[in-house]
C-alpha cells in the first residue's frame, strides 16, 4: 500500500491510498505521478494476517491525519487489492472481506473530518460473465466466488454513510504490464512466452469471446475521478467483442513470430461475454486493442529481455 500527497498553494493537500499495488494498482500511481502526486509513505502489509491488517488500517487513520491536517485536504481510498483470482474458491476470500471492512471503516472515520472518496475496483468480467451485448438492463449473475466478493464488497461500499463518494469501477478483461511480479494476465503471457517461444496454455476455447481493456486507460479513468470527484458506477469496456483465435493473431503480429499455444476447455471459463458501447461513461476513450497490445509487448521486452 501507498501514501501519495499532492499539495496546493493555499495549504490544501490532497491525500490518497492505494491499497493494492499489483498491475491495475502501480498503472493508478504511475498516472498519479503525472498529476503532481508523490509518494509519502510505502506500507508493508501482511496480506495473509487479518489482525495485521485491520492494526494497519487504524494506523493509516493517524499517518493520514498527520498528513493533511484535520479538514485540510481532500481524501481518496482507491481499493486495488485482491489476491483472490477468477477461479479461486469462497474460503481463499476469507482474509480480503476481513481487510476491505477494514478499508470501508477507515472511510467512514476520515469522512467524520474530511471529504472522502471511496474507489472501489470491481469486475465486468466477473459480475456479467457469460452475458452478451451486455447493457443498462442487465443484471450481475455472481456465478462463483469471485462475482460473489466483489458484488458483495460493491453493496458493503453502498451501505457506508453518505459522508462518503463511492466511485465503483467495473474494468472488463484487464490487460497490460507492470513488472514480472504478480499474476500476469492471457495478453501479457501470449507476448512474454511468444518471444521466449514457450507454449502458453489457454483455458477456454477459440471461439471464446472477451472484451479486453487496456490497465492505462482504466488507470488514467481513476485518476480523472480523483481530480474530478463526482460519484458513480462505470463500466469500463472496449465495446469489441474478441475471440481467443483474433487475441492470439494479434498477440502474433505484435511479437513477430508464430505463438505455440495449446487450448484447455475448462467448462466454466469458456464462458463467452460481450459489453455494449451506450454503457462508456463520459470521457471514456478506450485504446485499441493493436495498439494496447503493442505497448504492453514493447514493455515486456524493455523490462525482461
Amino acid at each position: 500500500m501507498q501514501i501519495l500527497t499532492r499539495d496546493f498553494k493555499d495549504g490544501w493537500r490532497d491525500i490518497v491510498l492505494i491499497a493494492g499495488l499489483g498491475l491495475i494498482g502501480r498503472a493508478v500511481q504511475d498516472r498519479l505521478f503525472t498529476d503532481d502526486f508523490n509518494i509519502d509513505k510505502n506500507i508493508e502489509p501482511r496480506w495473509h494476517d487479518p489482525d495485521h491488517l485491520k492494526q494497519s488500517f487504524k494506523s493509516l487513520a493517524l499517518n493520514i491525519t498527520k498528513f493533511a491536517g484535520i479538514g485540510r485536504g481532500n481524501v481518496h481510498l482507491i481499493w486495488t487489492a485482491g489476491k483472490g483470482g477468477f477461479l479461486a474458491t469462497k474460503e481463499e476470500f476469507e482474509t480480503e472481506q476481513i481487510t476491505f471492512g477494514a478499508f470501508c471503516s477507515l472511510a467512514e472515520d476520515l469522512a467524520k473530518a474530511y471529504p472522502v472518496s471511496a474507489h472501489h475496483l470491481s469486475s465486468a468480467g466477473g459480475l456479467f460473465e457469460g452475458q452478451r451485448n451486455i447493457s443498462a438492463g442487465s443484471k450481475p449473475l455472481a456465478l462463483r466466488a469471485y462475482s460473489q466478493v466483489k458484488l458483495a464488497q460493491e453493496q458493503k461500499l453502498k451501505d457506508l454513510s453518505d459522508t462518503v463518494k463511492i466511485h465503483i469501477y467495473r474494468p472488463s478483461s484487464v490487460y497490460g504490464y507492470r513488472g514480472a511480479k504478480g499474476r500476469m494476465g492471457l495478453a501479457a503471457t501470449l507476448i512474454k512466452n511468444g518471444i521466449s517461444g514457450k507454449v502458453v496454455k489457454i483455458y477456454g476455447r477459440p471461439d471464446t469471446l472477451r472484451d479486453y481493456v487496456f490497465v492505462d486507460d482504466v488507470a488514467g479513468f481513476i485518476a480523472l475521478k480523483v481530480n474530478r470527484p463526482e460519484a458513480g458506477t462505470y463500466m469500463l469496456a472496449s465495446g469489441k467483442p474478441t475471440s481467443m483465435t483474433e487475441m492470439i493473431g494479434l498477440v502474433r503480429r505484435a511479437v513477430g513470430k508464430p505463438l505455440n499455444t495449446h487450448f484447455q476447455d475448462s467448462g466454466d471459463n469458456s464462458r463467452s461475454m460481450s459489453i455494449s458501447r451506450s454503457l462508456f461513461p463520459e470521457h471514456w476513450h478506450p485504446t485499441s486493442l493493436p495498439v494496447g497490445l503493442r505497448k504492453t509487448e514493447l514493455r515486456i521486452r524493455r523490462d525482461i529481455y
